[in-house]
């Protein structure tokens, strides 16, 4: 269940954050700034920063159908068990 919380957790930030650089964006495009080139850097970091979070939102929501919990908390279960003996 941590691990399902964890994905969504993740997805939810990048979704917030992605609003954030979205908002960031309307305002330079509307107030726009002294330089030419400082609005263009700035778009190709936004637009740049939207499709990398696009992807980590989709892999995290895929993992919560298709990913390998079990075997990760059996083997970490094993670890601590190795540890506390």
């Amino acid at each position: 269940r941590q691990h399902q919380l964890a994905r969504v957790a993740r997805a939810v930030m990048e979704i917030y954050v992605s609003a954030c650089v979205v908002n960031r964006l309307d305002a330079i495009l509307v107030h726009g700034s002294s330089e030419a080139a400082d609005v263009k850097f700035a778009l190709a970091t936004g637009r740049y920063y939207l499709r990398a979070a696009e992807r980590r939102i989709r892999e995290n929501l895929r993992a919560l159908s298709d990913n390998d919990d079990d075997a990760t908390t059996q083997f970490a279960n094993h670890l601590l068990a190795q540890f506390r003996s």
